[in-house]
Protein backbone atom coordinates (compact mmCIF):
# COMPACT_ATOMS: atom_id res chain seq x y z
CA UNK A 1 0.00 0.00 0.00
CA UNK A 2 1.39 3.69 -0.82
CA UNK A 3 1.83 6.46 1.13
CA UNK A 4 -0.92 8.15 -0.90
CA UNK A 5 -3.41 5.65 -0.07
CA UNK A 6 -2.83 5.85 3.37
CA UNK A 7 -3.71 9.84 3.73
CA UNK A 8 -6.43 9.23 1.15
CA UNK A 9 -8.10 6.22 3.70
CA UNK A 10 -7.76 8.78 6.64
CA UNK A 11 -9.32 11.77 4.53
CA UNK A 12 -11.96 9.43 4.17
CA UNK A 13 -12.31 9.25 7.80
CA UNK A 14 -12.50 12.36 8.88
CA UNK A 15 -15.03 13.49 5.50
CA UNK A 16 -17.49 11.12 7.32
CA UNK A 17 -17.74 14.07 10.10
CA UNK A 18 -18.05 11.08 12.70
CA UNK A 19 -14.55 11.12 13.80
CA UNK A 20 -12.24 13.65 15.62
CA UNK A 21 -8.71 11.98 15.58
CA UNK A 22 -7.38 9.53 13.06
CA UNK A 23 -3.94 8.51 12.45
CA UNK A 24 -1.84 5.43 11.54
CA UNK A 25 1.10 3.64 12.54
CA UNK A 26 3.51 1.30 10.44
CA UNK A 27 5.09 -1.49 12.60
CA UNK A 28 7.68 -4.16 11.19
CA UNK A 29 7.95 -7.28 12.96
CA UNK A 30 10.51 -9.38 11.00
CA UNK A 31 10.04 -9.84 7.67
CA UNK A 32 6.03 -8.89 8.13
CA UNK A 33 4.66 -4.95 8.27
CA UNK A 34 1.98 -4.29 10.06
CA UNK A 35 -0.82 -1.05 9.05
CA UNK A 36 -2.87 -0.12 12.13
CA UNK A 37 -5.87 2.46 11.92
CA UNK A 38 -5.94 4.52 15.03
CA UNK A 39 -9.54 6.27 15.19
CA UNK A 40 -11.28 8.32 17.94
CA UNK A 41 -15.04 9.43 17.13
CA UNK A 42 -16.99 12.03 18.49
CA UNK A 43 -19.11 11.28 21.44
CA UNK A 44 -22.88 10.92 21.34
CA UNK A 45 -24.46 14.29 22.25
CA UNK A 46 -25.59 14.58 25.53
CA UNK A 47 -27.33 17.76 25.25
CA UNK A 48 -26.93 21.16 23.03
CA UNK A 49 -26.33 24.79 24.38
CA UNK A 50 -26.31 28.07 22.96
CA UNK A 51 -24.50 31.07 24.36
CA UNK A 52 -25.01 35.17 23.14
CA UNK A 53 -28.66 34.28 21.65
CA UNK A 54 -31.54 37.18 22.29
CA UNK A 55 -33.68 36.86 19.04
CA UNK A 56 -34.43 32.58 19.85
CA UNK A 57 -35.32 30.40 22.09
CA UNK A 58 -32.88 27.12 22.54
CA UNK A 59 -36.39 24.95 21.44
CA UNK A 60 -36.86 27.15 18.50
CA UNK A 61 -33.30 26.37 17.23
CA UNK A 62 -32.96 22.64 17.94
CA UNK A 63 -36.13 22.45 15.33
CA UNK A 64 -34.51 23.89 12.50
CA UNK A 65 -30.77 21.71 12.77
CA UNK A 66 -30.24 18.33 12.04
CA UNK A 67 -27.72 17.94 15.29
CA UNK A 68 -29.96 16.38 17.59
CA UNK A 69 -29.39 15.00 21.55
CA UNK A 70 -28.80 11.06 21.39
CA UNK A 71 -26.75 11.74 17.82
CA UNK A 72 -23.14 10.92 17.67
CA UNK A 73 -21.78 14.39 16.96
CA UNK A 74 -20.92 14.92 13.16
CA UNK A 75 -19.09 18.03 12.18
CA UNK A 76 -20.59 17.42 8.29
CA UNK A 77 -24.00 18.27 10.14
CA UNK A 78 -22.91 20.66 12.15
CA UNK A 79 -21.29 22.72 10.06
CA UNK A 80 -24.36 22.65 7.77
CA UNK A 81 -26.18 23.87 11.06
CA UNK A 82 -24.54 26.73 11.66
CA UNK A 83 -24.98 28.00 8.52
CA UNK A 84 -28.86 27.58 8.97
CA UNK A 85 -28.26 29.05 12.55
CA UNK A 86 -26.98 32.45 10.53
CA UNK A 87 -30.00 31.87 7.96
CA UNK A 88 -32.58 32.20 10.41
CA UNK A 89 -30.73 35.03 11.79
CA UNK A 90 -30.79 36.87 8.22
CA UNK A 91 -34.11 36.03 6.89
CA UNK A 92 -35.04 38.53 10.38
CA UNK A 93 -32.97 41.21 8.76
CA UNK A 94 -30.04 40.59 11.21
CA UNK A 95 -27.61 39.87 8.24
CA UNK A 96 -24.32 40.19 10.14
CA UNK A 97 -25.06 37.33 13.15
CA UNK A 98 -22.76 34.65 13.37
CA UNK A 99 -22.50 31.19 14.81
CA UNK A 100 -19.82 29.25 16.19
CA UNK A 101 -18.95 25.65 17.25
CA UNK A 102 -17.08 26.44 20.29
CA UNK A 103 -16.67 22.96 21.97
CA UNK A 104 -17.47 19.73 22.13
CA UNK A 105 -16.78 17.84 25.21
CA UNK A 106 -15.32 13.88 24.35
CA UNK A 107 -16.41 12.83 28.10
CA UNK A 108 -19.67 14.36 28.35
CA UNK A 109 -20.77 14.90 25.11
CA UNK A 110 -21.69 18.31 25.70
CA UNK A 111 -21.95 20.71 22.15
CA UNK A 112 -21.32 24.20 22.56
CA UNK A 113 -22.73 27.03 20.25
CA UNK A 114 -21.22 30.42 20.52
CA UNK A 115 -24.10 33.05 18.62
CA UNK A 116 -22.78 36.59 17.79
CA UNK A 117 -26.08 38.22 17.02
CA UNK A 118 -23.77 40.91 15.34
CA UNK A 119 -24.63 43.65 18.09
CA UNK A 120 -23.36 47.69 17.51
CA UNK A 121 -20.81 48.29 19.76
CA UNK A 122 -20.07 51.84 18.63
CA UNK A 123 -21.04 54.29 15.58
CA UNK A 124 -18.62 56.55 14.27
CA UNK A 125 -18.96 59.35 11.69
CA UNK A 126 -16.36 60.73 9.29
CA UNK A 127 -16.78 63.42 6.89
CA UNK A 128 -19.39 65.67 8.37
CA UNK A 129 -17.26 69.30 8.05
CA UNK A 130 -20.42 71.42 8.41
CA UNK A 131 -22.99 69.03 9.68
CA UNK A 132 -23.34 68.30 13.59
CA UNK A 133 -22.72 64.67 14.33
CA UNK A 134 -26.37 64.43 16.04
CA UNK A 135 -27.84 65.78 12.70
CA UNK A 136 -27.02 62.59 11.11
CA UNK A 137 -27.28 60.00 13.55
CA UNK A 138 -30.56 61.55 14.30
CA UNK A 139 -31.43 59.77 10.75
CA UNK A 140 -29.56 56.92 11.38
CA UNK A 141 -32.75 54.20 13.10
CA UNK A 142 -30.11 52.50 14.47
CA UNK A 143 -28.21 52.45 17.90
CA UNK A 144 -25.62 51.57 20.04
CA UNK A 145 -26.19 47.93 21.95
CA UNK A 146 -28.78 47.33 18.85
CA UNK A 147 -28.33 44.19 16.63
CA UNK A 148 -27.66 45.97 13.26
CA UNK A 149 -30.78 45.18 10.41
CA UNK A 150 -30.37 45.52 6.91
CA UNK A 151 -33.59 46.58 7.01
CA UNK A 152 -32.79 49.67 9.35
CA UNK A 153 -29.30 49.97 7.70
CA UNK A 154 -30.81 50.38 4.06
CA UNK A 155 -33.70 52.90 5.75
CA UNK A 156 -31.20 55.11 6.98
CA UNK A 157 -29.09 55.42 3.94
CA UNK A 158 -32.04 56.27 2.25
CA UNK A 159 -33.04 59.34 4.41
CA UNK A 160 -29.76 60.35 4.79
CA UNK A 161 -29.47 61.10 1.52
CA UNK A 162 -32.84 62.18 1.63
CA UNK A 163 -31.83 65.29 3.92
CA UNK A 164 -30.06 66.53 0.25
CA UNK A 165 -27.28 67.33 2.55
CA UNK A 166 -24.51 64.59 1.40
CA UNK A 167 -23.35 64.05 -1.87
CA UNK A 168 -22.80 60.23 -0.46
CA UNK A 169 -23.11 58.19 2.18
CA UNK A 170 -21.50 54.85 2.96
CA UNK A 171 -22.05 52.31 5.81
CA UNK A 172 -19.32 49.76 6.70
CA UNK A 173 -19.33 47.39 9.54
CA UNK A 174 -16.37 45.93 11.51
CA UNK A 175 -16.50 42.99 13.39
CA UNK A 176 -15.26 42.49 16.80
CA UNK A 177 -14.42 39.82 19.14
CA UNK A 178 -17.91 40.27 20.29
CA UNK A 179 -20.47 42.40 18.23
CA UNK A 180 -19.45 44.89 15.39
CA UNK A 181 -18.60 48.83 15.25
CA UNK A 182 -20.42 50.73 12.33
CA UNK A 183 -18.77 53.11 10.30
CA UNK A 184 -20.69 56.24 8.60
CA UNK A 185 -18.88 57.73 5.59
CA UNK A 186 -20.29 61.13 4.32
CA UNK A 187 -19.40 63.42 1.39
CA UNK A 188 -21.35 66.66 1.96
CA UNK A 189 -22.66 69.18 -0.49
CA UNK A 190 -22.18 72.48 -1.18
CA UNK A 191 -25.35 73.86 0.79
CA UNK A 192 -25.06 77.51 -0.35
CA UNK A 193 -26.45 77.91 -4.04
CA UNK A 194 -28.63 79.99 -6.10
CA UNK A 195 -31.66 78.70 -8.56
CA UNK A 196 -34.18 80.61 -10.55
CA UNK A 197 -36.99 79.76 -13.31
CA UNK A 198 -39.18 81.71 -15.52
CA UNK A 199 -43.04 80.95 -16.78
CA UNK A 200 -45.29 82.40 -19.18
CA UNK A 201 -48.93 81.63 -19.61
CA UNK A 202 -51.22 84.01 -21.57
CA UNK A 203 -53.12 85.35 -18.65
CA UNK A 204 -50.23 86.30 -16.38
CA UNK A 205 -47.72 86.79 -18.86
CA UNK A 206 -44.13 86.58 -18.23
CA UNK A 207 -43.14 85.57 -14.34
CA UNK A 208 -39.86 84.25 -12.34
CA UNK A 209 -37.98 83.34 -9.48
CA UNK A 210 -34.19 83.47 -7.96
CA UNK A 211 -34.00 81.61 -5.05
CA UNK A 212 -30.86 82.38 -2.77
CA UNK A 213 -30.14 79.24 -0.89
CA UNK A 214 -29.04 78.04 2.30
CA UNK A 215 -29.54 74.11 3.00
CA UNK A 216 -27.81 73.61 6.21
CA UNK A 217 -27.37 76.26 8.60
CA UNK A 218 -25.12 75.96 11.05
CA UNK A 219 -24.64 72.76 10.23
CA UNK A 220 -27.82 71.70 12.11
CA UNK A 221 -30.52 71.11 9.12
CA UNK A 222 -32.03 74.29 9.15
CA UNK A 223 -32.99 75.59 5.42
CA UNK A 224 -32.99 79.58 4.82
CA UNK A 225 -34.23 80.60 1.29
CA UNK A 226 -34.51 84.34 0.10
CA UNK A 227 -36.87 84.54 -2.64
CA UNK A 228 -38.03 87.11 -5.42
CA UNK A 229 -40.21 86.50 -7.97
CA UNK A 230 -40.41 89.39 -10.53
CA UNK A 231 -43.53 89.59 -13.38
CA UNK A 232 -45.50 91.73 -14.96
CA UNK A 233 -48.93 91.12 -12.48
CA UNK A 234 -47.13 88.85 -10.13
CA UNK A 235 -44.40 90.02 -8.01
CA UNK A 236 -42.92 89.50 -4.96
CA UNK A 237 -40.24 89.00 -1.72
CA UNK A 238 -40.16 86.53 0.74
CA UNK A 239 -37.61 84.93 3.14
CA UNK A 240 -38.32 81.24 4.61
CA UNK A 241 -36.37 79.97 8.01
CA UNK A 242 -37.26 75.92 8.20
CA UNK A 243 -36.10 72.84 9.64
CA UNK A 244 -37.94 69.18 8.70
CA UNK A 245 -36.64 68.02 12.03
CA UNK A 246 -36.23 70.25 15.38
CA UNK A 247 -33.07 68.38 17.26
CA UNK A 248 -33.87 64.68 17.48
CA UNK A 249 -37.39 65.04 17.58
CA UNK A 250 -40.23 64.79 14.72
CA UNK A 251 -41.55 68.39 15.33
CA UNK A 252 -40.74 71.00 12.26
CA UNK A 253 -41.35 74.64 11.97
CA UNK A 254 -41.21 77.29 9.25
CA UNK A 255 -40.59 80.49 9.83
CA UNK A 256 -41.48 82.97 6.73
CA UNK A 257 -42.60 86.70 5.36
CA UNK A 258 -43.17 87.95 3.07
CA UNK A 259 -44.48 90.98 0.32
CA UNK A 260 -46.14 90.67 -2.65
CA UNK A 261 -48.19 92.57 -5.04
CA UNK A 262 -51.02 90.76 -7.37
CA UNK A 263 -52.67 92.38 -10.20
CA UNK A 264 -56.00 89.58 -10.14
CA UNK A 265 -57.70 89.55 -13.72
CA UNK A 266 -61.26 90.35 -13.16
CA UNK A 267 -64.10 88.89 -15.81
CA UNK A 268 -67.11 90.22 -16.54
CA UNK A 269 -69.69 88.03 -18.89
CA UNK A 270 -66.59 85.96 -19.34
CA UNK A 271 -64.47 88.84 -20.95
CA UNK A 272 -61.14 90.72 -18.94
CA UNK A 273 -63.07 93.99 -17.57
CA UNK A 274 -60.05 94.94 -15.44
CA UNK A 275 -57.24 94.17 -13.30
CA UNK A 276 -57.77 94.51 -9.24
CA UNK A 277 -54.67 95.67 -7.28
CA UNK A 278 -53.89 93.36 -4.13
CA UNK A 279 -50.90 93.95 -1.92
CA UNK A 280 -49.92 91.63 0.69
CA UNK A 281 -47.45 91.71 3.98
CA UNK A 282 -47.41 88.47 5.97
CA UNK A 283 -45.84 86.69 8.43
CA UNK A 284 -46.40 83.11 9.60
CA UNK A 285 -44.97 80.50 12.13
CA UNK A 286 -45.56 77.02 11.85
CA UNK A 287 -44.95 74.35 14.13
CA UNK A 288 -45.47 70.57 12.91
CA UNK A 289 -44.97 66.93 13.62
CA UNK A 290 -44.14 64.38 10.90
CA UNK A 291 -46.19 61.17 11.18
CA UNK A 292 -44.29 58.52 9.46
CA UNK A 293 -47.15 57.54 6.77
CA UNK A 294 -49.17 59.81 7.38
CA UNK A 295 -47.58 63.09 6.61
CA UNK A 296 -47.57 65.92 8.44
CA UNK A 297 -50.02 67.93 10.71
CA UNK A 298 -48.93 71.42 11.94
CA UNK A 299 -50.62 74.70 13.91
CA UNK A 300 -49.77 77.81 12.35
CA UNK A 301 -50.44 81.31 13.34
CA UNK A 302 -50.72 83.90 10.62
CA UNK A 303 -50.64 87.75 10.58
CA UNK A 304 -51.08 89.21 7.19
CA UNK A 305 -52.16 93.14 6.44
CA UNK A 306 -53.85 93.13 2.97
CA UNK A 307 -54.42 96.67 0.51
CA UNK A 308 -57.40 95.62 -2.23
CA UNK A 309 -59.72 96.43 -4.51
CA UNK A 310 -62.60 94.69 -4.88
CA UNK A 311 -65.08 94.25 -7.82
CA UNK A 312 -67.28 96.67 -6.11
CA UNK A 313 -65.42 99.85 -4.54
CA UNK A 314 -62.79 100.95 -6.99
CA UNK A 315 -61.48 102.48 -3.15
CA UNK A 316 -58.04 100.70 -2.17
CA UNK A 317 -59.21 98.98 1.29
CA UNK A 318 -57.10 97.34 3.77
CA UNK A 319 -57.71 95.31 6.88
CA UNK A 320 -55.33 92.89 8.45
CA UNK A 321 -55.69 89.28 9.48
CA UNK A 322 -54.76 87.72 12.73
CA UNK A 323 -55.50 83.89 12.54
CA UNK A 324 -54.40 80.23 14.11
CA UNK A 325 -54.82 77.23 11.76
CA UNK A 326 -54.70 74.11 11.87
CA UNK A 327 -53.55 71.87 8.81
CA UNK A 328 -52.43 68.30 7.89
CA UNK A 329 -50.63 67.31 4.59
CA UNK A 330 -50.24 63.70 2.92
CA UNK A 331 -48.37 64.25 -0.63
CA UNK A 332 -47.06 61.09 -2.21
CA UNK A 333 -46.53 62.26 -5.19
CA UNK A 334 -43.50 60.42 -7.13
CA UNK A 335 -42.86 63.40 -9.65
CA UNK A 336 -43.43 66.85 -10.62
CA UNK A 337 -44.77 68.49 -12.79
CA UNK A 338 -46.30 64.80 -14.46
CA UNK A 339 -46.88 62.45 -11.65
CA UNK A 340 -47.34 58.70 -12.44
CA UNK A 341 -48.70 57.77 -9.01
CA UNK A 342 -49.29 58.74 -5.66
CA UNK A 343 -52.11 61.01 -3.34
CA UNK A 344 -52.32 64.34 -1.90
CA UNK A 345 -54.32 65.61 0.96
CA UNK A 346 -54.89 68.83 2.32
CA UNK A 347 -56.64 69.99 5.37
CA UNK A 348 -57.13 73.69 6.89
CA UNK A 349 -59.00 74.91 9.68
CA UNK A 350 -58.21 78.66 10.13
CA UNK A 351 -59.68 80.39 13.22
CA UNK A 352 -59.36 84.34 12.23
CA UNK A 353 -60.22 86.75 15.03
CA UNK A 354 -59.98 90.51 16.30
CA UNK A 355 -57.49 89.73 18.57
CA UNK A 356 -53.60 91.59 18.40
CA UNK A 357 -54.95 94.29 15.84
CA UNK A 358 -56.96 91.23 13.53
CA UNK A 359 -59.80 92.81 11.48
CA UNK A 360 -61.29 89.68 10.60
CA UNK A 361 -63.56 87.19 12.10
CA UNK A 362 -64.29 84.50 10.28
CA UNK A 363 -64.14 80.45 10.57
CA UNK A 364 -62.79 78.87 7.22
CA UNK A 365 -62.53 74.87 6.22
CA UNK A 366 -60.96 73.62 3.30
CA UNK A 367 -59.95 70.28 2.37
CA UNK A 368 -58.53 69.07 -0.88
CA UNK A 369 -57.89 66.01 -2.36
CA UNK A 370 -56.30 64.50 -5.17
CA UNK A 371 -54.90 61.18 -6.48
CA UNK A 372 -52.34 59.57 -9.53
CA UNK A 373 -53.31 56.20 -10.23
CA UNK A 374 -50.94 54.14 -13.52
CA UNK A 375 -53.40 51.52 -15.67
CA UNK A 376 -52.27 50.68 -18.45
CA UNK A 377 -49.38 51.03 -21.33
CA UNK A 378 -48.99 54.69 -20.31
CA UNK A 379 -52.62 55.80 -19.15
CA UNK A 380 -53.17 57.40 -15.90
CA UNK A 381 -56.26 58.20 -14.36
CA UNK A 382 -56.44 61.87 -12.13
CA UNK A 383 -59.47 62.33 -9.67
CA UNK A 384 -59.42 65.28 -7.80
CA UNK A 385 -62.12 67.01 -5.04
CA UNK A 386 -62.27 69.98 -2.96
CA UNK A 387 -64.58 71.51 -0.49
CA UNK A 388 -64.45 74.96 1.10
CA UNK A 389 -66.73 77.06 3.48
CA UNK A 390 -66.53 80.36 5.25
CA UNK A 391 -69.24 81.03 7.92
CA UNK A 392 -68.97 84.70 7.31
CA UNK A 393 -68.16 87.08 4.66
CA UNK A 394 -64.62 88.10 4.21
CA UNK A 395 -62.99 90.45 1.52
CA UNK A 396 -62.81 89.61 -1.73
CA UNK A 397 -59.00 88.64 -2.00
CA UNK A 398 -59.60 85.70 0.36
CA UNK A 399 -62.43 84.49 -1.50
CA UNK A 400 -62.12 80.87 -2.55
CA UNK A 401 -61.16 80.78 -6.74
CA UNK A 402 -61.47 78.34 -9.30
CA UNK A 403 -61.19 78.38 -12.90
CA UNK A 404 -58.45 78.29 -15.31
CA UNK A 405 -57.02 74.92 -17.23
CA UNK A 406 -55.54 73.16 -13.28
CA UNK A 407 -59.27 73.64 -11.88
CA UNK A 408 -62.26 74.45 -14.26
CA UNK A 409 -62.11 74.51 -18.34
CA UNK A 410 -63.66 76.82 -20.19
CA UNK A 411 -63.34 79.48 -17.31
CA UNK A 412 -59.92 81.70 -17.14
CA UNK A 413 -57.76 82.05 -13.63
CA UNK A 414 -59.51 83.09 -11.08
CA UNK A 415 -63.37 84.21 -12.80
CA UNK A 416 -65.13 82.50 -10.34
CA UNK A 417 -65.00 83.42 -6.50
CA UNK A 418 -67.14 83.01 -3.92
CA UNK A 419 -67.50 82.17 0.39
CA UNK A 420 -68.37 78.26 -0.61
CA UNK A 421 -67.28 76.30 -2.68
CA UNK A 422 -67.51 72.19 -3.75
CA UNK A 423 -65.91 71.32 -6.73
CA UNK A 424 -63.75 68.30 -8.75
CA UNK A 425 -62.44 66.56 -11.77
CA UNK A 426 -62.06 63.09 -12.94
CA UNK A 427 -58.86 63.42 -16.06
CA UNK A 428 -57.01 61.24 -18.23
CA UNK A 429 -53.49 61.57 -18.93
CA UNK A 430 -51.66 59.29 -22.06
CA UNK A 431 -48.59 59.34 -22.49
CA UNK A 432 -47.25 58.98 -26.18
CA UNK A 433 -43.67 59.02 -26.08
CA UNK A 434 -40.94 59.83 -23.07
CA UNK A 435 -41.64 63.64 -23.43
CA UNK A 436 -45.09 64.27 -24.92
CA UNK A 437 -48.65 63.52 -22.93
CA UNK A 438 -52.32 64.66 -24.01
CA UNK A 439 -55.28 64.58 -21.70
CA UNK A 440 -58.72 64.86 -21.71
CA UNK A 441 -60.93 66.17 -17.94
CA UNK A 442 -64.33 66.45 -17.04
CA UNK A 443 -65.10 69.07 -14.31
CA UNK A 444 -68.35 70.04 -12.05
CA UNK A 445 -68.82 72.46 -9.22
CA UNK A 446 -69.86 76.07 -8.36
CA UNK A 447 -70.12 78.74 -5.53
CA UNK A 448 -72.67 79.79 -2.91
CA UNK A 449 -72.98 82.34 -0.80
CA UNK A 450 -75.48 80.63 1.58
CA UNK A 451 -75.09 76.87 2.86
CA UNK A 452 -78.76 76.37 2.67
CA UNK A 453 -79.02 77.37 -1.14
CA UNK A 454 -76.51 74.95 -2.52
CA UNK A 455 -78.37 72.46 -5.53
CA UNK A 456 -76.22 69.82 -6.47
CA UNK A 457 -77.80 69.46 -9.63
CA UNK A 458 -77.47 72.98 -10.76
CA UNK A 459 -73.40 72.51 -10.67
CA UNK A 460 -71.34 73.98 -13.15
CA UNK A 461 -70.16 71.55 -15.86
CA UNK A 462 -66.77 71.86 -17.74
CA UNK A 463 -64.42 69.53 -19.63
CA UNK A 464 -61.38 70.12 -22.29
CA UNK A 465 -57.75 68.42 -23.11
CA UNK A 466 -54.28 69.29 -23.51
CA UNK A 467 -51.19 68.81 -24.60
CA UNK A 468 -48.02 68.75 -23.07
CA UNK A 469 -44.51 68.72 -23.74
CA UNK A 470 -42.23 67.89 -20.85
CA UNK A 471 -38.68 69.90 -21.08
CA UNK A 472 -35.46 70.24 -19.08
CA UNK A 473 -36.84 73.77 -18.34
CA UNK A 474 -39.99 72.36 -17.56
CA UNK A 475 -43.75 71.61 -19.24
CA UNK A 476 -45.18 73.45 -22.10
CA UNK A 477 -48.61 72.52 -22.38
CA UNK A 478 -51.53 74.58 -25.21
CA UNK A 479 -55.02 73.52 -23.98
CA UNK A 480 -58.84 74.39 -24.77
CA UNK A 481 -62.21 73.92 -22.42
CA UNK A 482 -65.88 74.84 -22.93
CA UNK A 483 -68.44 74.87 -19.74
CA UNK A 484 -71.41 72.93 -20.29
CA UNK A 485 -72.72 76.95 -20.55
CA UNK A 486 -70.99 77.59 -24.05
CA UNK A 487 -67.81 79.47 -22.24
CA UNK A 488 -64.50 78.96 -24.01
CA UNK A 489 -60.92 79.54 -23.02
CA UNK A 490 -58.01 78.65 -24.71
CA UNK A 491 -54.66 78.56 -22.56
CA UNK A 492 -50.74 78.14 -23.17
CA UNK A 493 -48.22 78.14 -21.02
CA UNK A 494 -44.30 77.20 -20.58
CA UNK A 495 -42.20 76.76 -17.18
CA UNK A 496 -42.88 75.30 -14.06
CA UNK A 497 -46.12 76.34 -12.01
CA UNK A 498 -44.61 78.27 -8.50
Amino acid sequence: ISEWEIKNNLDSLFKSGYIREAYAAIEKNGDSVFLTYYIKDNPRISSIQFYGMTIFTPDSILGKIRTQPGQVANFNFLSGDLKNIEQLYADKGFTLARARLASIDSLTGLVDITIDEGRINEISVDGNIHTKRWVILRDFHMKSGELFSERKAQQSLDDLYGTGYFETVKLSALPCSTGIDLYIKVVEKSFDFIRGSIRYDNEYKATGFIDLVGSNILGMGNEFYITARPGEKKRGLSFTLKADRIFRTYLTYKISGSYSEFKRNHYNDHKLDRNLSETVSDFEFELGQQIPRLGKFSTVLNVSRYRYISPDNPQRETTRKVSLSMRSLVDTFDNMPLPERGKYHYFDLEFAGDVLGGDLNYTKFYTALEAYYPLINGLNFHPRAAVGVYNKGVPHCLLFDFGGRDSFYGLFDHELMGEKTLNGSLELRQKLTGYLYITVRYDIGDFWSRIDSIKLKNLRQGYGGSVILKTFLGPIGLAYGRTGKGQEAFYFYAGYDY
